[in-house]
């Protein structure tokens, strides 16, 4: 979900986006049992809505809870997903100079469920992702600095992507052919491999990166669940072709073109940032702690890759294995995001 608050004097207003498919799980809304979710069907909900969302964000303004009262304006879409837009407006007893928010939306139910939440005052704007593993945040309005926000958001980059188990699976299959080469002879010398390692991570990165920040900003948009398929797609493409006798390995500029692919997908976890100021840092922040987490990755898959190729039967074995199972877990991702 999207949180936005604004802080002037004593109120707070704001809006709060959440998913029409979060919604249907917490409260139902389907009456008529169609499997699509109108506007009438969500209008007849909005007291259930509000009964059930409002509870689950707190705020408080130096240690005293505002009273924040939440009302149905219309539904709005973000990477191709609809979310009704409850208004938010209510007193704090002053004008607040630390601010802290409670997020407890979903938890009890998905505890993948993140917020993106971003909170502009006379400051400036900061910006933050609350879960269950981390449902509070705490502001110092006064001191609000960009720096705070971008250390958060380098946090949920490294987070996302050690979790993104597609996106490492895809980077792993890029580097088991490097490595270890094609049967049980074929391999290249050690300086070649980490040259061609080079261009192909290179490439992927900076691909996922430009389509990153183009879909973060809104300039080129694909419906998440499309980004999502193809992300499974371009796995189940790479290992195939590490298991086809004499077929090319996956050279830069194929990665480049998949990473276009997979850069949609981090867009949809970042999701909608408001202002340009913390765009642009929510989006550098969330974008280091991506690359930081995948050179980590790397880093520690490298070295075991080289001990398996010193020896012809571990250099095919891991490479046959490694490569048919992240084509069984493709599959079975395409199943479950085709549904």
């Amino acid at each position: 979900s999207l949180v936005t608050l604004d802080v002037t004097g004593e109120t707070l207003r704001g809006r709060w986006d959440i998913s029409l498919r979060d919604l249907e799980v917490a409260v139902g809304l389907d009456a008529d049992g169609d499997s699509a979710v109108s506007w009438g069907e969500v209008v007849a909900r909005r007291d259930e809505i509000a009964a059930y969302a409002l509870p689950r964000l707190r705020v408080t303004a130096d240690s005293v809870a505002c009273n924040l009262a939440a009302e149905l304006a219309g539904v709005d879409w973000h990477g191709g997903a609809t979310f009704a837009v409850l208004d938010l407006a209510g007193p704090c007893v002053s004008r607040p100079r630390q601010l802290r928010l409670d997020y407890g939306l979903l938890s009890e139910i998905d505890g993948a469920h993140r917020g993106i939440v971003n909170v502009n005052s006379g400051a400036g704007t900061s910006s933050a992702v609350v879960s269950a593993d981390s449902p509070t945040l705490e502001l110092e309005l006064e001191a609000s600095s960009p720096w705070s926000t971008l250390a958060r958001f380098l946090a949920e980059g490294v987070r996302h992507i050690l979790e993104g188990y597609d996106h490492l699976a895809f980077v792993s299959l890029l580097l088991l052919p490097i490595v270890l080469g094609r049967g049980r002879k074929a391999r290249v010398s050690a300086r070649s491999a980490g040259a061609e390692i080079l261009r192909v991570v290179t490439a992927f990165t900076v691909a996922h990166s430009l389509t990153l920040a183009l879909a973060t900003s809104g300039y080129v948009a694909i419906p998440t669940r499309l980004a999502e398929l193809a992300i499974a797609a371009s796995v189940l493409v790479a290992a195939v072709v590490n298991l086809v006798p004499n077929a090319p390995r996956i050279g830069a500029k194929l990665a480049f073109a998949f990473g276009l692919v997979h850069g949609f997908g981090f867009a949809s976890a970042l999701g909608d940032l408001a202002g340009d100021a913390a765009l642009l840092v929510s989006l550098a922040g969330f974008n280091l702690g991506v690359e930081l987490g995948q050179l980590a990755v790397v880093a520690a898959l490298l070295p075991l890759l080289f001990i398996a190729r010193r020896f012809a039967v571990s250099r095919f074995t891991v490479s046959v294995l490694g490569s048919t199972a992240c084509a069984a877990l493709a599959i079975v991702w395409l199943a479950e995001r085709l549904n």
